[in-house]
């Protein structure tokens, strides 16, 4: 069973990306709001997939991509509006 973590700071947004990947085969779901909590998520659970939508509620998006991608083997994907495409950017 694929598993994916979603981090967005609405539960609209979430439901989007929720059936996106059920579409792929994703079958088990967590979503969190911010990168405090995706923190321990990613502490308590093993994920195939991480999805951010980025800005989060307590942060940019890039804290979370950078600390998912240290501390998981999952596959990291930052979702991110055009017009804050720049400022991510550059902070990565």
């Amino acid at each position: 069973m694929k598993k994916a973590l979603i981090v967005s700071k609405t539960e609209q947004s979430a439901e989007q990306i929720k059936a996106l990947l059920q579409s792929e085969g994703y079958e088990d779901f967590l979503h969190t709001l911010n990168f405090a909590d995706a923190k321990n998520l990613i502490a308590e659970s093993v994920f195939d997939l991480i999805v951010i939508n980025a800005p989060i509620a307590d942060e940019s998006g890039v804290k979370t991509a950078d600390y998912a991608a240290r501390h998981t083997r999952a596959c990291v994907i930052m979702i991110v509006k055009e017009d804050f495409a720049n400022e991510v950017s550059d902070q990565m």
